[in-house]
């Protein structure tokens, strides 16, 4: 139960929960003494003030107002406040308490009584201070507030009508007050009592509910401790048992672990024919443009031409690379808005030259509707499907489609999937005419660890993966097949409103123009076939070049004179000091020095945290003169400021 059993006249607590009435008494003494003491201080303050009343209007009566006042009423007060200090004073508090309401209420109406009239008559007011500080603020039970009430207005009647005759609108006027008050004061005082006792109730119990919850938990504890004890004895029993007739089922276990961390190694090597078909190319073009420049030095036109073929292949190589990057990378993940048809451009890009040429793909990507997901995963998804399928075609040739198209599911047309609400999506579909899937095994076929694949061709988690990030990005998947006819996968996203924000084109280049400077910079790299054409093209450029191999020496000649270097551009990694602690010792001799880092890849270094160290600018190679030409000045133009 929720409310306890109370006394409808004193509020005490009855019946079943009459035990509780002394533990409230003992709380709540201890949970207002402050507070009644601060009001018995208080009350004497007032009470000495009211002495101004008696000065001002009753001069002729002063005498008997201030013995009575300062005399009597005083230091009454003062002993009940210094008397609260006392262990006593808790056994009798609320009947002290019912005491100086008694004091001060009938202090007032001998004040009636002595004072001239008829100013006299409005110490009636001082009976209603009296009734507002017993019924509210020092905390007097209820039914002591309540009785000190009624005797002190049926003294003021008694002294009224008998002893001082008061004229009767004034009686009928003062009494209104009193009456009104009392009974207002009543009420207050009530709810306060009945609030006071329903909260102690309510934390009472649930105190011994907790009390109760910790004992079982403890209870509970013992009892799984000892379980667990008996547990590990039948566990050690058993893995010996184990041990000993199942020696290879440990050695399965071990695999699968082994198998847990090959599964990117798995999808790059699958790929790794056709990137190494691509780079050759654009290798063996960059061989034959360089050779024909340097048959053709002196017709300029021609030479130029061969080199802006040789800077084509240079973006290639370029682009390819990120591509790889983009699919092995290990980043948290970020859900944004992104459109996947981009990423499927990109991941077909990468995948054209390991498909063979007996198998033909159809395109058919006619949405740019953009969803909520993570754009690596989205990528990881399409190169998983889309090298199952044309591995299922890898022998016989045939179809590998890609599709992207957007649909809309009403209420009563979600047969695609029961769970899917209605509404927009879009629909990523992948199919082959491969060899299909049995509809044995169908219902297996995202299981970890479930593969067809033969020993060393699949680990079995690719198709768990792409289950698992098509839910975590709250989309479906459906499976189609027929064995020996193919199979369709069906991706379903729900289409988002919002503007792209993952996606770029690896490819892309930033057209920037050269300019010039006369500005001081280190160079620091430890690859001579940078260090010198940037050396030679900065120079050219109007800037003074300082070049060092090595970060050492670097930090060397910047200790000796940090003044002497308007900007200071590095590599990332390099032998005995990486770029990135280079650029902290730089910074903490000179912390305005301006920073540019440069790097070919780094899997722990990222845009936020270089920031973070103090440097200007992050340059991700191949980085083109027309590129750091740009961000020097860009870095230079922010210092000047």
């Amino acid at each position: 139960k929720t409310s306890p059993n109370i006394n409808l006249v004193n509020l005490k607590f009855i019946g079943s929960d009459s035990y509780l009435e002394a533990l409230f008494q003992d709380r709540y003494f201890h949970k207002n003494i402050t507070h009644v003491r601060n009001c018995h201080f208080l009350t004497i303050c007032f009470y000495l003030l009211a002495g101004l009343v008696d000065y001002f209007l009753f001069p002729n009566n002063l005498f008997w107002l201030f013995s009575i006042r300062f005399l009597i009423v005083v230091p009454i007060f003062l002993l009940g406040y210094f008397f609260t200090f006392s262990p006593q004073y808790k056994k009798f508090w609320h009947e002290i308490s019912f005491f100086y309401i008694l004091l001060t209420g009938v202090s007032f109406l001998i004040f009636i009584v002595i004072a001239d009239p008829p100013r006299s008559y409005d110490y009636y007011v001082g009976v209603l201070v009296c009734m507002i500080f017993g019924y509210t603020f020092i905390r007097t039970k209820f039914i002591l507030a309540s009785i000190a009430g009624f005797i002190l207005i049926t003294a003021y009647l008694f002294i009224a009508v008998l002893i001082i005759e008061i004229p009767t609108q004034t009686l009928f006027n003062s009494l209104f007050y009193l009456f009104l008050f009392n009974f207002l004061g009543m009420l207050i005082s009530r709810h306060i009592e009945i609030s006071a006792r329903n909260d102690f109730y309510l934390e009472y119990k649930l105190s011994n509910e907790q009390n109760k919850v910790i004992k079982l938990n403890n209870k509970l504890e013992h009892r799984v401790a000892e379980r667990t004890r008996d547990l590990e004895l039948s566990n050690r029993n058993l893995k010996i048992k184990i041990d000993d007739l199942h020696q290879s089922e440990s050695e399965r276990h071990k695999l699968e672990e082994q198998l847990r961390q090959t599964y990117k190694m798995e999808a790059i090597g699958t790929l790794a024919g056709g990137i190494a078909h691509d780079f050759n190319n654009i290798l063996t073009g960059i061989f034959g443009y360089s050779r024909l420049v340097e048959m053709n030095l002196e017709e300029h036109n021609k030479a130029k031409k061969y080199l802006a073929r040789l800077d084509q292949s240079a973006q290639r190589a370029s682009a390819l690379v990120q591509q790889i990057l983009t699919f092995s990378r290990q980043a948290e993940q970020q859900k944004i808005s992104i459109t996947p048809h981009l990423i499927l451009k990109e991941a077909l890009k990468l995948l054209r030259s390991s498909i063979p040429s007996s198998i033909e793909i159809k395109k058919e990507i006619f949405s740019k509707a953009a969803i909520i997901a993570d754009p690596i995963q989205i990528h990881q998804v399409i190169m998983n499907l889309c090298t199952n399928a044309y591995q299922a075609m890898s022998d016989t040739g045939g179809v590998m489609a890609i599709g992207l198209h957007e649909i809309e599911i009403s209420g009563h047309e979600n047969f695609y999937n029961p769970d899917m609400l209605s509404g927009k999506y879009l629909k990523l579909e992948i199919s082959d005419t491969g060899h299909g899937i049995d509809k044995k095994i169908l219902e297996r076929i995202f299981d970890p660890y479930f593969t067809t694949k033969g020993l060393g061709k699949g680990t079995g988690l690719g198709l768990s993966m792409v289950d698992g990030i098509v839910k975590k990005s709250n989309g479906f998947i459906n499976v189609h097949s027929i064995a020996g006819e193919g199979s369709v996968f069906k991706i379903f996203w729900p289409i988002s409103e919002h503007q792209d924000q993952g996606n770029s084109d690896v490819s892309k280049k930033k057209e920037t123009r050269q300019f010039r400077g006369t500005e001081r910079i280190m160079l620091v790299d430890d690859e001579t076939a940078i260090l010198e054409p940037l050396q030679i093209i900065l120079s050219k450029q109007g800037y003074h070049i300082t070049t060092f191999t090595e970060g050492l020496s670097a930090l060397k000649a910047f200790k000796k004179d940090p003044e002497q270097f308007d900007l200071v551009i590095t590599d990332m990694t390099m032998p005995q000091m990486t770029g990135d602690k280079l650029s902290i010792e730089m910074l903490k001799i000179r912390e305005n020095i301006p920073i540019i880092l440069c790097t070919g890849y780094s899997e722990k270094t990222s845009d936020k945290e270089i920031c973070k160290l103090g440097i200007r600018k992050y340059l991700q190679k191949p980085i083109t003169a027309e590129e750091l030409s740009a961000s020097i000045q860009e870095v230079l133009y922010s210092k000047s400021q």
